[in-house]
């Protein structure tokens, strides 16, 4: 695959139907990128990896398997540091934790070793955007959690980063222990206190009125251990009891009952238990994110196991947004595989987002299984992390082996497994878990498989190409399971996974042979297949008392509401080449600034047509369907590219502190965007924020395309979404966005109110565009930190947990620091506090200072303000390799963002007495 283009599941899957039936050989070139994929490897029926095809012309066919490679990919590593890693394993004969890094060590060396691909015996070295992170559930722990971002990897260095991802993941485990000492001490004290209160049923330890006599409770305790243990108690004084005891005093334990009338005989009254604090303990049933667990001592911004999982995956997709794009992205997991079941909505959520972002999610499990011995709970869910790595394309290693030394030619196993996609990925078994499932009973194995239901959703029928179909279809995580092709009909089958054993399956069916872009009328059905309790927990009503069950129903409707709403958009779009009247505008709404509609703000607020334009009730129709589309619609059937800009404001930044100032303008730099936009576009569809470009065609012809550019977000900070509807080439994609990332960051302007013509010397440039996610990562106070010495938030506010948690995220994610400068009372005759003009012109000039510097205003926010600034690192004068390919490569990967935060001046002694 082209290392500079994307190319999605719909462009492999384009190139399966095109060369469907039609003889295909080895591209004989060398290093020509000019096509989007090439074909530099093939296999005949019944021959061998090592055999030599040459330039040899093979068939085809559909029993044909593709393997698609790419020579760049950016991957990011999860190291799950979690309590349950720091456990000894038997088997291994060494705490799990450090399986963590062997694990890592070894994938990474086996990837970027030399594959060899079949047929010419051609060799591939593929390079890796790498950023490793380690996960651990204390989100006030302050040490830095990433240990490498955005490197560079491959066969020449690979060893560097091995031994520095060592070394600071050992200082990290070191730093967690002394960190999580007390916090485990603490749960160790309840965890006995619980069993204290569990062996003695109705005798409050905190209660001293009610605390039975020491007596009553070393009886009730020797009867309770001979049962468990079969052996005698002894007394205090070491005298074992008299084995001429009657049987009965140490064969049966006393009921609760009998204990209760016991002590009630004694004076004493039955109590409720508490927890330590004095409250009450109940279940957690969802709850919060980071809300302290009632069955755990309070500690303060802990992540429960039940979001463990949705929290490292949405660490990892920042890390990958910050990583350049146009490459094959992988999240890996290297884990034991224990964690809490997330909740059915927000794993969806996580489900849509990593296949909106065409991102695999794979897993690296450390421990193979758990044996008979005692495991303290900690059982690994096979199930649910399968499932997340077939849902998006991924790979499930369970305890993977891979020896360098027996590695030869061809791929090995991490290779193929994290490197090589094909459409038939999403539909491998769990042969771990089916094996463990045969160790136990045979006959359970054959249950696991067999046990599959079919029930109909719906049967659905549209106007449309097969190929527009499945275009929405894999951009939502499906993939190809069958092909049935005759001279009467063709039918195509495509499997969603949507939980453990459960999937949805959507069946095309078109009359006659297979035509692939023919407009034509197609036929969908939509099939559940479950296990029968699955099923029958899904389609029942909404309205069923379990709360878990209305989730996972709740969760199941929308994926159904879903494929219903995106059908519907998607012949809705593809009808616009139709009617000449959808593509014909309405005359003075060409180029012209004025929108066909217009909203007030802020919104929502009620669409209106622009008075101007009401002779078009067709062409009004077509278009205002697509103005209130979510942003997650969007994402599935379009190509979506993201220009990020930061504005410049009308005037210069002062005053900020010593005239309170807060308030800037940016009407300057937004209005000279708004008419670049305007001018280049065929129309503007919503006044100021969504325009309407046309591709090809002329006064009698129709177009070929369209795209939509939207523009979001608001000052300083805009962002410009470029959609493009399923179909336009990506070369024709790449063209549009570099010209327009070259004209939009050279619009300037003229600071003042005097109207002179635009020169270099005169003028500034009206935005900056930024290469990274900035709207992800920007940093942002309410008010000045309660503790000014420690870049970890905390806060007592159950209001404040979730942005607290997202801050401490952000801190521990960037590399972050934090200056105090203490300013001494010179300026006064008889000492006391220093002036608030001085230290406020203080502040001033270090505002200054950094504006000179090249940072920007972002924010302004309780006298904090903002800044930032895009950097690029300086090449080294040695290269690893000194192709210039992987020099380019370099050149993408060495851009950063810095944040600069300036609070206002305190008192230290106010702010002593605040905190």
């Amino acid at each position: 695959m082209h290392r500079n283009c994307r190319v999605s599941r719909n462009i492999r899957a384009n190139w399966y139907f095109e060369h469907l039936d039609k003889p295909v050989q080895i591209y004989s070139g060398l290093n020509d990128m000019s096509n989007e994929m090439l074909v530099y490897g093939m296999t005949p029926v019944d021959g061998a990896d090592e055999e030599h095809v040459g330039n040899e012309q093979l068939l085809f066919t559909r029993n044909t398997k593709m393997i698609f490679f790419a020579k760049l990919y950016r991957q990011v590593y999860v190291l799950d540091l979690s309590p349950s890693t720091l456990v000894a394993d038997d088997e291994a004969g060494c705490c799990l934790f450090t399986l963590l890094i062997e694990h890592f060590k070894a994938c990474l060396y086996s990837l970027t070793r030399q594959m060899v691909l079949p047929g010419k015996q051609l060799t591939l070295r593929p390079a890796i955007y790498l950023t490793v992170l380690v996960y651990t559930p204390y989100l006030t722990f302050e040490e830095k959690t990433v240990l490498v971002q955005g490197t560079l990897v491959n066969h020449l260095n690979v060893h560097l980063v091995v031994e520095d991802v060592e070394i600071k993941f050992k200082k990290i485990v070191h730093s967690l222990h002394k960190f999580s000492q007390p916090i485990v001490d603490a749960w160790g004290k309840k965890n006995e206190e619980k069993k204290r209160q569990r062996t003695y049923r109705s005798f409050p330890s905190t209660a001293a009125p009610s605390t039975p006599p020491t007596g009553i409770l070393k009886e009730k305790t020797a009867v309770f251990r001979e049962e468990i243990d079969g052996t005698d108690y002894e007394d205090e004084d070491g005298s074992e009891k008299d084995d001429d005891d009657p049987p009965g005093s140490r064969t049966r334990l006393p009921s609760d009952s009998e204990m209760a009338m016991e002590l009630e005989e004694m004076g004493y009254t039955r109590q409720q238990w508490s927890d330590v604090s004095g409250e009450a303990t109940a279940t957690d049933e969802g709850g919060a994110v980071f809300a302290n667990a009632s069955s755990l001592p309070p500690v303060e911004g802990y992540i429960h196991p039940e979001w463990s999982l949705i929290y490292m995956i949405r660490m990892a997709i920042l890390a990958i947004q910050m990583l350049p794009e146009n490459t094959q992205s992988n999240i890996i997991v290297i884990t034991d595989a224990v964690c809490g079941m997330p909740e059915p909505s927000s794993l969806h959520d996580l489900l849509s987002t990593l296949r909106s972002f065409s991102i695999a999610c794979s897993f690296i499990q450390v421990q193979g299984r758990v044996h008979s011995e005692p495991s303290f709970g900690h059982v690994a869910s096979c199930e649910l992390f399968h499932f997340l790595a077939v849902a998006t394309f991924g790979a499930y290693l369970p305890n993977c082996k891979c020896i360098l030394a027996d590695v030869k030619k061809g791929l090995n196993t991490y290779q193929k497994q994290l490197m090589c996609f094909w459409f038939e990925k999403a539909l491998q078994k769990n042969n771990h878990i089916l094996s463990i499932v045969r160790d136990v009973n045979e006959m359970f194995a054959d249950m696991y498989l067999n046990d599959l239901r079919r029930h109909a959703e719906s049967r659905l029928c549209y106007e449309c190409s097969i190929r527009d179909l499945m275009y929405v279809r894999l951009r939502e995580g499906y993939t190809i399971k069958e092909i049935r092709e005759s001279p009467r009909k063709t039918v195509i089958v495509l499997i969603l996974p949507i939980r453990q054993l459960s999937c949805i399956e959507y069946t095309i069916t078109a009359k006659g042979p297979m035509e692939y872009k023919k407009r034509q009328v197609l036929k969908a059905e939509v099939t559940l297949i479950a296990p029968y309790n699955v099923l029958q927990e899904l389609i029942a009503a909404p309205t069923t008392a379990n709360p878990t069950r209305q989730k996972a129903v709740r969760a199941y409707r929308d994926i159904i509401d879903g494929i219903v709403e995106s059908d519907r958009i998607l012949t809705h779009l593809h009808s616009f080449f139709t009617q000449r009247s959808y593509y014909t505008i309405p005359e003075g709404l060409s180029h012209c600034a004025m929108g066909l509609f217009r909203r007030e703000d802020p919104p929502p607020t009620k669409l209106e047509l622009h008075p101007e334009f009401f002779t078009r009730p067709r062409f009004d129709k077509f278009w205002c369907q697509l103005i209130d589309i979510e942003e997650r619609i969007w994402q599935k059937w379009t190509h979506t590219h993201q220009l990020r800009l930061l504005l410049t404001p009308n005037e210069e930044v002062c005053g900020v502190f010593t005239n309170r100032n807060e308030s800037l303008d940016f009407k300057k730099s937004i209005k000279i965007l708004r008419q670049y936009l305007a001018k280049q576009a065929s129309f503007c569809l919503l006044q100021d924020q969504i325009y309407v470009f046309f591709v090809g065609g002329g006064s009698d012809s129709p177009p070929r395309q369209f795209y939509l550019l939207r523009v979001t977000g608001q000052p300083p900070l805009i962002s410009l979404r470029v959609s493009f509807i399923g179909g336009m080439t990506n070369h024709i994609r790449v063209d549009i966005i570099r010209r327009l990332s070259e004209d939009v960051s050279k619009l300037r302007f003229v600071r003042g109110r005097k109207k002179v013509a635009i020169t270099e010397e005169n003028s500034i440039f009206a935005a900056t565009l930024l290469k990274r996610p900035m709207e992800r990562l920007i940093v942002t106070y309410k008010g000045i930190p309660s503790d000014v010495h420690s870049m970890i938030a905390h806060t007592s506010s159950s209001d404040m947990i979730p942005s607290v948690s997202e801050h401490n995220a952000l801190a521990k994610f960037m590399q972050a620091r934090r200056i105090i400068w203490k300013l001494a009372s010179m300026f006064c005759d008889r000492g006391g506090d220093l002036p608030p003009q001085v230290s406020n012109y203080f502040t001033d000039m270090m505002l200054r200072r950094r504006l000179a510097l090249g940072y920007q205003l972002i924010w302004m926010k309780h006298g904090i303000v903002g800044l930032c600034r895009q950097m690029e690192a300086e090449r080294p004068e040695t290269s690893l390799d000194p192709s210039e390919d992987m020099v380019a490569m370099s050149e993408e990967s060495r851009v950063a963002l810095e944040q600069f935060v300036i609070f206002p001046p305190m008192h230290e002694r106010s702010e002593i007495e605040r905190m």
